[in-house]
């Protein structure tokens, strides 16, 4: 009689599932525990997000007298209820990433592989500068929670070819450029993505255009939303008189952040400007390092720094930025501690002042672990992937896998965007760049791992 001496592979993929559903217990319980109690602080951004929820739905003020119009659309939706908005994005939270480890799983060519990606997303979602948001009336919790929906819109997409999750890419895609102003820039780089689609020919030529003119009038719409509304989000008078019109564009204020913080300390930088025609005298030169509500808006002697800024400061700043690449791109590099948080200790800060009473280390101490070193793990986890498929000569960078590898350029685009766009509270305004990075590395490590163990070559 002959003795069975190993596990069938069916019954190893049962253990992992039920693993699988372990972890995703772990993952409830635990994120649960740390937010159970957590009070709403009520900061004034909310407020701002509170007022403008209030407004007629069917008016223009509501649609473009804001900054971009998703979040305060969500709350209108609970009819502008502070602990009802909390309730559903804590669900929504849990939801989104228990579905995405399940997906991942269930998706995956070799279950291990599936499980141990899972695994790492439940943990991402679990990280305190992550977690926290959830519990704030701010746009950070669904533009997080969003993403995992992007990416298994475009993965599914890409394995099924059915156009439904197209469609649905296309949808979130949409509502995800009105949530926050700089996901706008997320969003359009997609474009690219739909290239690379329509150049393997996943799409017609009419569906790449139709996607292209969405995608841009997606960038629009938020776009003008958010720079050209008729008041501050805070509710505060930050508005000034040019040439007879009242300015109140939401973009003028962390320009202000950037003359006060960079330009003037930047004596390359403001030359440049100096030359462009920005009026710079001793009144301007006092307001180094100065944010944007220290004296920008109501000093009579800044009216001309004002005329100028008005006519074409944001159009020189931006010139500026093409035509100087090495310091557009190596700021990045120089400020990477800031933009990639390679410690975690600065976030502490946002989540013990704005969630008092919220415990960053309930069972495991996955706060106390630097991105650097997450960081770290990923590339090693990568390069083996990658090294690996030299040695046995399968090719795993294909029409699957590329446009993955393209979800790297919204990445780079954002920081750019984030870094630039202001010089005060860096750390909040760039928490979404490392948890791309590590979603983003995560995904790809998957993907590669599927194809590298796929018997079919594509």
């Amino acid at each position: 009689m002959r003795m069975r001496t190993f596990i069938s592979s069916q019954k190893i993929d049962t253990i992992l599932k039920y693993i699988l559903w372990l972890a995703i217990l772990v993952f409830i319980v635990e994120y649960v525990a740390t937010v159970i109690d957590a009070r709403v602080i009520h900061v004034i951004d909310a407020q701002g997000y509170y007022r403008f929820s209030l407004v007629p739905f069917f008016t223009s003020d509501f649609w473009f007298g804001m900054r971009p119009v998703g979040y305060p659309l969500f709350i209108k939706l609970l009819h502008s209820n502070p602990n009802l908005v909390i309730a559903v994005q804590t669900l929504f939270h849990i939801f989104t990433w228990s579905f995405f480890a399940i997906y991942i799983f269930d998706r995956a060519n070799n279950k291990l592989i599936g499980l141990l990606s899972s695994i790492g997303l439940l943990f991402i979602a679990l990280q305190p500068n992550v977690a926290a948001w959830s519990h704030h009336v701010l746009t950070e919790s669904l533009t997080f929670n969003f993403i995992p929906w992007i990416y298994m819109s475009l993965y599914e997409f890409l394995i099924s070819k059915n156009k439904k999750y197209l469609y649905y890419l296309l949808g979130i895609l949409v509502y995800y450029s009105t949530l926050r102003d700089v996901n706008a820039y997320y969003v359009l780089s997609f474009v690219l993505i739909f290239g690379i689609l329509f150049w393997y020919k996943y799409i017609n030529r009419l569906n790449f255009f139709i996607a292209t003119i969405i995608l841009i009038a997606s960038f629009a719409f938020s776009d003008y939303t958010a720079n050209h509304s008729r008041n501050t989000i805070s509710g505060k008078e930050l508005t000034f008189v040019s040439n007879g019109k009242r300015i109140a564009n939401r973009w003028v204020f962390p320009f202000m952040n950037i003359m006060g913080r960079i330009v003037l300390n930047n004596p390359d930088m403001l030359e440049y400007m100096k030359k462009e025609g920005m009026p710079v005298d001793d009144a301007l030169l006092k307001q180094k390092n100065k944010w944007g509500g220290e004296g920008w808006y109501d000093k009579p002697e800044l009216q001309k720094f004002r005329d100028w800024l008005v006519k074409s400061g944001k159009q020189t700043y931006m010139k500026y930025l093409i035509t100087h690449p090495k310091y557009t791109f190596g700021s990045i590099y120089k400020y990477r501690h800031h933009v990639f948080h390679y410690n975690m200790v600065e976030q502490k800060w946002h989540y013990q002042n704005y969630l008092p009473g919220y415990q960053a280390d309930n069972i495991f101490k996955y706060s106390q672990i630097p991105n650097l070193i997450i960081y770290k793990v990923l590339i090693i986890l990568l390069l083996i992937i990658l090294l690996y498929s030299i040695f046995s000569r399968k090719n795993i960078i294909n029409k699957v896998t590329l446009p993955i590898f393209a979800l790297i350029i919204p990445i780079i685009l954002l920081s750019v965007i984030t870094f630039h766009g202001d010089g005060v509270d860096l750390f909040r305004h760039t928490i979404i760049i490392p948890f791309l990075v590590k979603v983003t590395a995560i995904m790809l490590i998957y993907v590669l791992g599927n194809e590298l163990l796929n018997k079919k070559e594509l």
